[in-house]
């Protein structure tokens, strides 16, 4: 039987096993949360963003779900010294990363942000202005992480600039449950897919597909690209949160 539980807003389905670790958990978090940096809101006018603190967030809805960093890590694709270093605040992830995280934790990803968001329900909306959001930056890639004030959306919206040339420098390619959608904004982009070759996608272009199948986003041009990226959430993960 699994329980429903709410944790800083956010809905956590555990075993009755894991709901021994529960309290532990919302103990440490409300602990921390005093410690814990405002989140990185850039101005419109910013130079420089400054740095998003969610490790203590990852860490805590890891051990409240009774995971250790290796089986994270098999769930997830990400090595395990990466969330390690993602833990303690040494590195950040791109958002593409951030969002696998959060479905292998059950969370929604605005819940490794500091201020609690709404839940979705009829009749809301969300408006991101220009400049605001939650910014994550990592020295090949950035992310505008948008609508970030609403929780079990249905879909994950972001605007990325993808400045890594190789795979290596992206991080390699990487699957999600749901399905993707991605328009270009600015620059050149080759999407690197496991049953495709490297696609080139210039300005306007755009490209619906299913991302469960490994995927990557690297820079095809002189500039960075700049693209707008839409995740959805796969319907099996959404059925489990309303269990």
């Amino acid at each position: 039987m699994k329980l429903v539980i709410l944790l800083c807003g956010t809905t956590l389905i555990c075993t009755n096993k894991q709901v021994i670790k529960m309290s532990e958990a919302l103990s440490i978090l409300r602990r921390e949360t005093s410690n814990t940096a405002a989140i990185s809101r850039k101005p419109t006018n910013a130079k420089r963003q400054e740095k998003l603190h969610i490790g203590e967030r990852v860490k805590t809805f890891r051990k409240a779900l009774q995971l250790s960093l290796s089986e994270l890590s098999i769930q997830t694709g990400i090595s395990e010294a990466t969330l390690s270093r993602v833990e303690n605040d040494q590195t950040l992830m791109s958002a593409a990363n951030l969002y696998v995280l959060s479905q292998a934790l059950n969370v929604d990803m605005s819940a490794f942000f500091e201020n609690p968001a709404s839940p979705a329900r009829s009749g809301i909306r969300s408006i991101t202005r220009k400049g605001q959001g939650v910014f994550l930056e990592t020295e090949r890639y950035s992310a505008q992480v948008l609508s970030n004030d609403i929780t079990n959306k249905m879909m994950n919206p972001a605007i990325d600039i993808v400045a890594g040339r190789t795979l290596e420098e992206v991080g390699g390619l990487h699957a999600h449950p749901g399905e993707e959608f991605l328009i270009v904004l600015e620059g050149n982009l080759h999407l690197h897919s496991e049953h495709y070759g490297p696609l080139l996608l210039e300005a306007e272009d755009s490209i619906y597909f299913d991302s469960s199948m490994k995927h990557a986003y690297v820079c095809a041009g002189d500039t960075p690209a700049r693209i707008l990226v839409i995740a959805t959430i796969d319907a099996t993960h959404l059925k489990s949160e309303g269990e």
